[in-house]
């Protein structure tokens, strides 16, 4: 699909790709409808673009649902994404505002709710469960579904959401900046797409994935400076592996490996490991010539780049934070100040604003220096979106499109340049880093498939590269067949079903 874009204009403005997440510790069933339409601004010029500069969707102007509500169903940790009252908070301020604004601009009131806990994994039934009800009771109770972007895929292939590239789809238009390229090109089989995500959902951008370092240690041992790395093209896996290596340290004496201690690299968490795949120029998935996709984890590349990774893992520089064995608990080493580098979220940045030293963050190493540019990803924790097949699509994908460009022009860019890159950065250059991860997000088919392949995917890609279990080559020539069996099967159903 080709996209006509004002990138200019959008990397001016320094707005993110896509957006998904939050953090609320309720639990049980909650519902809120927003309140209040006075006092919005609208803009009634001809310019496709707003007083800031960014692009404005293509709603028609005198779009009226009537006093419609809409209700959208969110996981129980997104509920303040999509929901918030006036705080104070920058954040929280702009998503009231953005609700306002669409309540009045398209006569609609929004009903935002969930049922489910913080514990979007654990609550996965209950997700399914109560899409399936809706959705087979034809009650309506949902318009607009947004849940964890690898558990989505189940109830897109069981029917319960339109095909959002549908003639019938009237309002969503993905050829504007708030429905990232990639997004549409890796979740879209031949002409059909069920599950989409992007700025509708800010926790793309807070579960972005980049390497957190200690700039104090880096002058204690002398190190290259990981800024001039980057901005030369020569910040790889293998200068990760040489930088983090001797800097392993019993700290408290005991003779074993543990979070008191000193170390080089640690992987933040096991759900990282596999965006070293995309930051190395390579996708889990290819299309064949049918334009299908197939696992592509077989190739002597991603062998090598296994095999990097395997070793670094290996020494007692590295460690992965995992409360499971192998691992080690050590949530806190990084902040404690006893690990060079991490691999970490956007929303890291929030925790790290009290650590007593100067840190900085980075993109994902490259593959090698010749690989053009750098390339990353974000942790499967995101969100997609469907829209349940017995949804009024013309209420619901209006509001979805203004949901998306209303964060896209003012939620993304406060939490992202205010919030993010002036509140929680800790220097200039980390201001750059954050833009040159935010334009390098790759989205990848496969990962979010990966609980529908049996987790014989990325569980077992996270088991390698995390656990250092060198073993990459034999079990994927075991599972390869198996695998991509199951690939078939979810893409015949998608292709089965009726628009």
């Amino acid at each position: 699909m080709n996209k006509k874009r004002l990138i200019s204009i959008l990397l001016l403005a320094g707005i993110a790709a896509s957006a998904l997440t939050g953090c609320r510790d309720d639990a049980g069933d909650t519902q809120v409808t927003t309140g209040g339409q006075d006092d919005v601004t609208t803009i009634s010029d001809d310019s496709p673009y707003d007083s800031n500069g960014f692009l404005k969707d293509e709603l028609p102007s005198d779009l009226d649902l009537g006093g419609k509500t809409v209700s959208i169903y969110v996981r129980g940790d997104t509920l303040n994404q999509y929901y918030a009252e006036q705080t104070g908070d920058i954040v929280d301020d702009a998503i009231y505002e953005r609700n306002r604004k669409i309540e009045e601009r398209l006569n609609v009131k929004l009903n935002i709710f969930t049922n489910t806990s913080t514990d979007f994994w654990g609550d996965r039934e209950l997700y399914w469960d109560t899409v399936r009800g809706c959705v087979l009771s034809n009650d309506g109770s949902i318009d607009i579904a947004s849940g964890l972007s690898n558990i989505m895929p189940v109830l897109a292939q069981e029917g319960m959401f339109h095909n959002l590239l549908s003639n019938s789809i009237k309002y969503l238009d993905f050829d504007k900046p708030w429905w990232p390229d990639k997004v549409v090109s890796e979740m879209s089989i031949k002409d059909k797409m069920h599950i989409v995500s992007g700025d509708a959902d800010l926790g793309v951008i807070k579960y972005m994935c980049g390497i957190f370092f200690n700039k104090n240690m880096i002058e204690d041992f002398q190190l290259e400076d990981p800024y001039e790395l980057v901005l030369s093209g020569k910040w790889t896996l293998d200068k990760l592996a040489e930088m983090s290596s001797g800097i392993y340290s019993d700290l408290n004496s005991d003779g074993i490996r543990d979070a008191d201690d000193r170390y080089g690299f640690i992987m933040g968490n096991d759900n990282h490991a596999p965006l070293f795949v995309l930051s190395s120029g390579m996708n889990y998935t290819k299309r064949d010539n049918d334009g299908i996709p197939v696992y592509d984890l077989g190739t002597e590349k991603v062998f090598d780049l296994f095999d990097k990774i395997v070793k670094m893992m290996g020494r007692d520089d590295s460690i992965t934070n995992n409360p499971q064995s192998p691992g080690i608990v050590c949530p806190n080493t990084f902040s404690d100040g006893n690990a060079l580098f991490t691999t970490g979220e956007f929303c890291y940045a929030e925790t790290y604003r009290d650590v007593k030293f100067d840190y900085g963050i980075l993109p994902f190493p490259k593959y090698d220096e010749n690989q053009d540019g750098y390339h990353g990803g974000v942790r499967a924790t995101y969100s997609m979106i469907g829209i349940p097949v017995t949804a009024d699509t013309d209420a619901a994908t209006a509001v979805l499109e203004a949901l998306a460009s209303e964060n896209y022009r003012s939620v993304v860019p406060v939490y992202f340049e205010s919030a993010l890159k002036v509140k929680y950065a800790r220097d200039d250059m980390s201001s750059q880093m954050f833009d040159i991860i935010k334009s390098g997000v790759d989205f990848d088919l496969g990962i979010v498939l990966g609980p529908l392949m049996g987790n014989a995917v990325t569980s077992d890609v996270r088991s390698e590269l995390s656990f250092a279990q060198g073993k990459w080559a034999s079990s994927w020539a075991k599972k390869e067949r198996g695998v991509n069996k199951a690939l078939r099967k979810y893409v015949d159903a998608v292709l089965a079903l009726e628009d």
